[in-house]
């Protein structure tokens, strides 16, 4: 299943740059990727179980490695918005927020586990940990609200 998000997120960004490209918006595409991508994680969350078919499961990783991709509309935003200069810099920047998340996400989620056993077992204490994904997927997308448009073009000195 892993597999099936890294090449989903691959095709999903290509088509998601593309797309942004000809429609000469990094906004729309952020949000509308990213709600997409907000519904089926919490669709997976509220109704995946043990007797949900392989196929289904599949299914949605797909879906949600390729509408997570809307990630990769940040580096592009962080180009665009700051001094061309300090492009390399910028993007650099950006990046950390995926390392960071990386590094302290699975913390965060074992903490959410510790703190749930002895109240659920099994699926159920995953699915209520899978909160604090659900939690970050919404806040990523809140946060694309207020991210300002470029046009796809370089937007530092037009302010």
């Amino acid at each position: 299943n892993i597999v099936l998000v890294l090449v989903s997120i691959a095709v999903g960004s290509f088509v998601i740059g593309m797309l942004s490209d000809r429609i000469k918006s990094r906004k729309i595409p952020l949000i509308a990727f990213g709600s997409i991508a907000n519904v089926v994680w919490i669709l997976f969350v509220l109704f995946m179980n043990k007797n949900t078919p392989d196929g289904i499961i599949q299914l949605t990783m797909v879906l949600y490695g390729f509408f997570v991709s809307t990630f990769t509309m940040s580096w592009s935003i962080g180009k665009e918005s700051n001094n061309p200069m300090y492009s390399g810099m910028a993007v650099a920047v950006v990046n950390t927020g995926a390392f960071i998340g990386g590094a302290l996400g699975p913390v965060i989620f074992g903490v959410f586990l510790d703190q749930l056993i002895g109240i659920e077992s099994g699926a159920e204490l995953y699915r209520y940990a899978m909160m604090f994904c659900v939690m970050m997927n919404i806040i990523g997308l809140l946060s694309s609200f207020m991210v300002k448009e470029t046009g796809c073009k370089n937007i530092y000195n037009e302010d």
